[in-house]
C-alpha cells in the first residue's frame, strides 16, 4: 500500500515534538447559555506541537487522522506540517476536538437541541400553525409544495401562500412572539379546520423531539473513502434510498446507527436538521468550524459540508452516536 512521506516520517520516529499538550486546546470551543451557542474565548487552537504530541502519545499516523476526518492524506499532511502553522492557518476545532474526544482525552461537548420554533399545541392539538411555523414544518418534511398539494388535495397556490418564513421584527411591524422568544413578523395560516386535519399527518411529526426523516447514509459513520486518492465522489448514487431509523428514547441518539455508506446531506436534509435543532446560521457555523457564507451556500445547494463538519453537528446534539478511532 502506498505511504505518504509524512507516514514514513511517523514510522521512522523522526518527529521531535515532545512538548506537553496545551490544556487550553482541551477546553470546549463553544458553550451553550440559555439555549444559545456561543464561542469560548478560553479555547486555544492546536499548535503543531500539540498535534504531534497527540500523534506520538497515541501512535497515530497522519493517515489515521485523515481516515477519521474523511479528508485526503495530502490535507492531513498539511495540518501536521510546519509551513501550515507558520502561515497562521489552523486545524478546524470541529475536527480537532472530535479527535480528542474519540481518544478519550477530553470530555464530550454536548448541547441540547432548542427544537423547532413551533408551539407545542400545534403538535399535540388541532391548533393551526402560523405561516412561519408552517414553513418550518414544510422544510422539515422535505416534501416540495407540489407534492404536499397532491397528497392533501389542497391547491398549490394556497400551500405557497401559507408557507412564509417569518421576518425579524422591525420598527412599526406587528409581530408574533415565538416559542424561542424571537419576535417575528408572521400571521396565522388560513387553512380551514378540515384542511389542517388533512395536512397535519403529512408534514407534522407526532412530537417536537421526533427528528426529520433523512437518508440513512447521511448519518452514517461508514465509508470506503480512500485517503490516498485525489478525487472521489461521496455524493449519492442511483441505488435505492434507505431512510434513517429513529430512536424515541431520549437516553440514546436520535438516529440509530446504520451500515449504509456515507453520503453528504443535500440542502433539504441540512436545512431540516438545522431547523430541528433550532439554531441560527452563526451558531451552526461555530459548531462546524466554518464560515457563515459556507452555511448559506450549503442551504442554497451550492456546497456540501465536509464529513468532519457535519459529523460534529450530529454528535454534539446527540443526533448520532460518536465515532471511534
Amino acid at each position: 500500500m502506498d505511504k505518504s512521506v509524512q507516514d514514513l516520517i511517523d514510522e521512522l520516529g523522526l518527529n521531535t515534538f515532545t512538548n506537553p499538550l496545551n490544556q487550553k486546546t482541551l477546553v470546549d470551543y463553544a458553550f451553550q447559555y440559555k439555549g444559545k451557542i456561543r464561542p469560548n474565548s478560553n479555547y486555544d487552537t492546536p499548535s503543531i506541537q500539540d498535534i504531534h504530541s497527540i500523534k506520538n502519545n497515541h501512535s497515530l499516523t497522519t493517515n489515521d487522522i485523515a481516515r477519521f476526518c474523511l479528508i485526503s492524506s495530502r490535507t492531513a499532511s498539511k495540518w501536521v506540517s510546519p509551513p501550515f502553522h507558520e502561515q497562521s492557518k489552523i486545524v478546524p476545532a470541529s475536527a480537532w476536538q472530535a479527535l480528542l474526544e474519540a481518544l478519550e482525552i477530553k470530555e464530550r461537548m454536548e448541547f441540547k437541541p432548542r427544537y423547532p420554533d413551533i408551539r407545542t399545541e400545534v403538535y399535540e392539538t388541532s391548533a393551526r400553525p402560523t405561516k412561519h411555523e408552517f414553513w418550518q414544518l414544510l422544510k422539515m418534511s422535505m416534501l416540495n409544495k407540489k407534492k404536499i398539494s397532491e397528497l392533501s388535495k389542497i391547491s398549490f397556490e394556497k400551500i405557497c401562500k401559507n408557507s412564509v418564513r417569518g421576518e425579524l421584527e422591525f420598527e412599526n411591524f406587528s409581530f408574533v412572539e415565538q416559542v424561542s422568544g424571537r419576535k417575528l413578523k408572521t400571521s396565522s395560516t388560513d387553512f380551514s379546520f378540515n384542511e389542517w386535519l388533512i395536512l397535519k399527518p403529512i408534514i407534522c411529526p407526532a412530537k417536537i423531539y421526533h427528528a426529520p426523516k433523512i437518508r440513512a447514509s447521511v448519518i452514517s459513520k461508514v465509508s470506503d473513502f480512500d485517503v490516498n486518492k485525489k478525487e472521489q465522489n461521496l455524493n449519492e448514487s442511483n441505488k435505492k434510498v434507505i431512510y434513517s431509523q429513529l430512536s424515541l428514547k431520549r437516553s440514546t441518539p436520535y438516529y440509530l446507527d446504520t451500515d449504509e455508506k456515507y453520503t453528504p446531506p443535500n440542502k433539504q436534509e441540512f436545512l431540516a436538521v438545522m431547523i430541528f435543532v433550532g439554531i441560527s446560521i452563526t451558531e451552526i457555523a461555530l459548531i462546524m468550524s466554518c464560515t457563515t457564507s459556507k452555511i448559506e451556500r450549503i442551504i442554497k445547494g451550492e456546497n456540501r459540508p465536509s464529513f468532519y463538519e457535519w459529523r460534529r453537528l450530529l454528535e454534539v446534539f446527540n443526533l448520532s452516536s460518536r465515532r471511534n478511532i
